[in-house]
């Protein structure tokens, strides 16, 4: 909820940046903290509160990423205490963000520090599966939080889309199936008008992950650089085609996928391969 105020994200399928007032959500931020009752007032924001509620989410930070790395203690988490850790790291680097005039660097950092620590913890071969599983689900939040925050500072900020580019490639390297992580990387590539970076690596996951998400979303962003140039073509901004090129480009990343034996399971794969087929035997 107090993430739903501060970036001003609508609980729909789509994200909107809507009017945030920043005294009202650093009040909430503070009755979390203190945990105490919202009351319409101004927040005391002085140099020395400022540290007090720092010191106390950075404890709480501290005590959760030792429920974590404690094989023990995170054994025995429910999802609701998972999502607590979370939430906890999600307060600290919304409070960075607040209080430190909205420098999206410091917010990061915070996220990225939780997460590289969780990714050293779990590359530890005695980490049973199921305690490495629980950590997944709290960097993957995490990481989602992390991009939902930079999309928020683009929207209100001049910001260059490598910032966020680069925490959706380190988000894609631990979660490679990841729909949201991959719809960003779409959308972020597309506005840069390259398609170098999309192909590589579309072609390079889909041989390594065992699923068809990332095919079926390699196809996706084909099939987006190909509405954008059938409309270039309609305004008259290019006179060429190069839709047997991409086409082709399909047909090469399904013939790719359909060699992974997971993959190859998929009934919307097969699909899309034979539509792919159809549509180059009825244009040559």
């Amino acid at each position: 909820m107090l993430t739903e105020l501060y970036l001003g994200i609508t609980s729909g399928k789509k994200e909107a940046t809507i009017t945030c007032d920043l005294g009202k959500a650093q009040n909430v931020l503070v009755c979390f903290i203190d945990d105490k009752k919202y009351e319409k007032s101004d927040v005391d924001i002085s140099a020395i509160s400022v540290l007090r509620w720092r010191k106390k989410l950075e404890s709480l930070c501290d005590s959760s990423m030792e429920s974590m790395t404690i094989i023990n203690k995170v054994q025995d988490l429910s999802k609701s205490e998972l999502k607590y850790i979370s939430d906890t790291f999600k307060l600290l680097s919304l409070f960075e963000y607040s209080f430190g005039k909205h420098e999206l660097e410091l917010a990061s950092v915070v996220l990225e520090d939780a997460v590289n620590h969780l990714q050293e913890f779990i590359k530890d071969e005695k980490i049973e599966e199921n305690i490495k599983e629980k950590m997944n689900n709290v960097m993957e939040d995490l990481f989602n939080f992390s991009i939902r925050l930079s999309k928020h500072h683009m929207a209100v900020n001049i910001t260059p889309l490598s910032t966020l580019r680069q925490i959706v490639q380190h988000a894609m390297k631990i979660f490679p199936k990841n729909p949201y992580f991959l719809q960003v990387f779409i959308d972020i590539e597309l506005k840069m008008y390259i398609s170098g970076r999309l192909d590589r690596y579309f072609s390079h996951t889909i041989r390594s992950v065992d699923s068809p998400i990332p095919v079926i979303f390699a196809v996706y962003s084909i099939l987006c650089r190909q509405s954008a140039i059938d409309k270039q073509l309609y305004t008259g901004e290019v006179t060429v085609s190069s839709a047997g090129g991409l086409i082709n480009r399909i047909r090469s990343y399904l013939e790719r996928a359909l060699g992974n034996t997971s993959v190859c399971q998929c009934p919307l794969v097969w699909r899309l391969y034979l539509h792919s087929e159809v549509f180059i035997f009825i244009h040559h």
